[in-house]
């Protein structure tokens, strides 16, 4: 284009730019020169649009994983993560579940290592089974055992998952423990209603005193009742712990006052149920 735009324009009889080698050489560099310019701008352009791009998808990944953090740190069920059977990530409820005070308390700790011994092996077959297989495993009951040596009841459910470009496990844990107390209490009631259809009074207090006491696992219970004048209270029925281990009580049918009481009678002062720890 530029030969044939020179060739219209340039005075007859010129023919410099038309005949020499030099003018060659210069459309030649020149067309080189344009051509990196070109090539050099839409690279930059494409490369700035793949750039955005990558900012925009980088900023949507992370507010994704924020909002699944939070999704998972605001959890009410205890998520726990760990690679060989030792723990690499858990939100707060997990921590809570065992009582942990510091994530140190549970980082690089061994998984089964919570799992009640009675039932660690068992859980050890299950999560192997997971590993092996994939999938996820059924709900199970068990027990844990906290940082503090106390036991919880939880349901159990374990996946496989990958964390952090390696295979990981996924166990997600529920303390059902309000769960078991409800059970237990229905089932106590069962319990004493079949009771009492064949024992006393006075036997059907001292067994209720006793189931209850091994439910709030309490080495000491005691019943009595408040007589109408609501001063007087009149002795009924203790454990059979309390009276094995801790006092020969003989005051069944005595009257007491509750003013002559000290704080076990709080809960008649207060007409509330009253804890004293």
């Amino acid at each position: 284009i530029i030969r044939i735009t020179l060739q219209i324009i340039n005075p007859v009889g010129d023919d410099f730019f038309t005949e020499t080698a030099t003018f060659d050489a210069i459309l030649l560099f020149t067309y080189q020169i344009l051509f990196f310019a070109v090539t050099f701008s839409l690279f930059r352009l494409i490369n700035g649009r793949l750039a955005i791009q990558a900012q925009h998808q980088q900023e949507a990944l992370q507010k994704s994983e924020a909002r699944y953090r939070d999704l998972v740190n605001f959890s009410p069920d205890a998520l726990y993560v760990y690679q060989n059977e030792n723990l690499v990530f858990f939100n707060t409820a997990a921590m809570e579940l065992v009582r942990a005070k510091r994530p140190e308390d549970l980082m690089g700790k061994n998984a089964l290592s919570f799992v009640h011994p009675d039932l660690r092996e068992k859980s050890r077959e299950r999560i192997a089974k997971v590993a092996e297989e994939g999938g996820t495993a059924p709900l199970l009951e068990t027990k844990l055992v906290r940082l503090d040596g106390s036991v919880v009841d939880v349901d159990l459910t374990t996946t496989q998952i990958e964390f952090q470009d390696a295979p990981a496990l996924h166990t997600i844990a529920r303390d059902i423990t309000a769960r078991k107390r409800a059970q237990d209490v229905l089932h106590l009631r069962l319990k004493m209603i079949e009771f009492a259809a064949e024992h006393t009074l006075n036997e059907l207090m001292t067994y209720a005193l006793d189931e209850i006491c091994e439910i709030t696992q309490s080495p000491i219970g005691f019943y009595h009742f408040v007589e109408e004048d609501q001063v007087t209270l009149s002795l009924q029925a203790w454990s059979t712990r309390t009276l094995e281990e801790f006092c020969q009580a003989d005051g069944h049918g005595m009257h007491y006052g509750i003013d002559k009481a000290g704080v076990w009678v709080d809960c008649v002062r207060e007409c509330k149920p009253v804890i004293h720890n």
